[in-house]
């Protein structure tokens, strides 16, 4: 009796692994792709949800409304020093140049890289001021689109 692995066993072994490694590899490499995709989209719908209130307190009338907190300092936090940076104009192009340029890039990460996802095209937002909107898109880091939603007050 003979005592270990042959050599043709040892190869056949040796096959075997490295062949469910060309299998599952590429899986695992989707599977971070479509993570990370999925990461930009919900960053981009929550975003939708925050320009919203932004534009309803912006545009509106009612001092009620002007009080409404809003995270306008892009530090993540709603807090005493949330307040609507005054002068602030009425139209959503001033509110874009506003948030592409003073918020902080921790609000949102890129998955792509550490640059800012406003800097790095990620997320790109386009102020619309006839109607009062902003259209978000979110692209993936080979710039096709994965999200497009717009903006509007919230009524």
């Amino acid at each position: 009796m003979k005592n270990g692995l042959t050599f043709l066993e040892l190869l056949i072994i040796v096959s075997i692994i490295i062949i469910l490694g060309f299998i599952v590899i590429p899986g695992y490499i989707g599977i971070q792709k479509r993570e990370k995709r999925t990461a930009v989209i919900a960053q981009a719908k929550s975003l939708k949800q925050e320009l919203q209130t932004m534009l309803k307190v912006i545009y509106s009338q009612n001092p009620k409304t002007k009080s409404i907190k809003v995270d306008w300092n892009g530090d993540g936090k709603i807090d005493n020093k949330d307040t609507i940076p005054y002068p602030f104009p009425d139209n959503a192009e001033k509110l874009v140049t506003h948030i592409s340029t003073k918020w902080k890039p921790t609000k949102y990460n890129n998955p792509y890289g550490p640059e800012n996802i406003f800097k790095a095209g990620i997320i790109q937002l386009f102020p619309d001021n006839n109607s009062k909107s902003i259209v978000i898109k979110a692209f993936d880091n080979k710039g096709n689109l994965v999200y497009s939603e717009t903006a509007f007050p919230e009524e």
